[in-house]
């Protein structure tokens, strides 16, 4: 309901399937600690474009990059994060920013949980001239943040790439059809390490084409009969996600994304 002003709109689904794990008790514990803002070194900004989607955002590592951001509109860059890391942003612009973080089964984190004081002045206020600043930091990534079902922080269970939405909010002071020029400061920093050992895929059986049965010739057949499609971290899409998808395919005419998570449980 109310989906009609979307419709005929582009949408994306996110596919993302893991495999148990051998092991979890000796993973590194999760941790809400978002420690000490570390020195960014000054440099001289990189331009960027930033993504219209989660799908076309730049891929950046440190440095300062600068953009430009109507009011209202939303720049998407990505960052790689891998375990143990954590990932440290921060704005500057002339007018207020809202900074956002995805995780890479697009879990979100808003920066009034990892909004971090700067050195000099705070962050999302004033910093006593004409700029604006707004910082934010992860605590390290890690497989066990999943313990926390339903907090915050449960998104800092995924390494891989991780999102950042940066949008120009539309104030009083802002002035339509003014770009406003935008920097992002980023470092991800932290020892790399506790990445969780996955259980390997059962090999595929290597049964000489005379000893195997005839093909099948109904709808009967087995899901493993049909190879994998569209294969993520390793898996395919079982056989019931296209399925899922005719289903769903009335309501992605509304447009936004959708995300279809199949999460395994570790092995205690």
């Amino acid at each position: 309901d109310g989906g009609e002003a979307f419709a005929g709109a582009l949408a994306e689904i996110l596919v993302h399937e893991e495999a148990p794990i051998t092991h979890g008790a000796d993973l590194p514990e999760a941790t809400e600690d978002l420690g000490a803002w570390v020195p960014i070194p000054d440099a001289t900004p990189t331009p960027v474009v930033g993504g219209l989607a989660f799908s076309d955002a730049p891929v950046l590592g440190n440095g300062s990059y600068s953009f430009d951001l109507l009011p209202g509109e939303v720049a998407y860059l990505r960052v790689p994060l891998d375990w143990g890391q954590s990932l440290q942003a921060r704005t500057t612009s002339t007018q207020r920013l809202d900074l956002t973080l995805h995780s890479p089964v697009r879990q979100r984190i808003s920066s009034n949980k990892t909004q971090i004081e700067l050195p000099v002045g705070s962050a999302g206020t004033d910093s006593g001239g004409d700029l604006w600043q707004d910082a934010i930091r992860t605590p390290p990534v890690t497989y066990r943040a999943r313990e926390h079902e339903g907090d915050w922080d449960e998104a800092l269970a995924h390494a891989g790439t991780w999102t950042i939405a940066v949008t120009a909010e539309r104030t009083d002071d802002a002035q339509p059809g003014v770009p406003v020029p935008v920097t992002l400061d980023l470092l991800v920093d932290g020892a790399v390490g506790g990445a969780p050992a996955y259980v390997a895929a059962p090999a595929a059986s290597s049964a000489p084409a005379s000893d195997a049965p005839d093909a099948p010739t109904t709808a009967e057949a087995s899901p493993s009969s049909s190879p994998p499609v569209g294969a993520d971290s390793g898996g395919g899409i079982p056989a019931v996600v296209p399925i899922v998808v005719g289903l769903a395919g009335a309501a992605l005419l509304a447009g936004g994304t959708w995300m279809l998570v199949r999460r395994r449980r570790a092995i205690p």
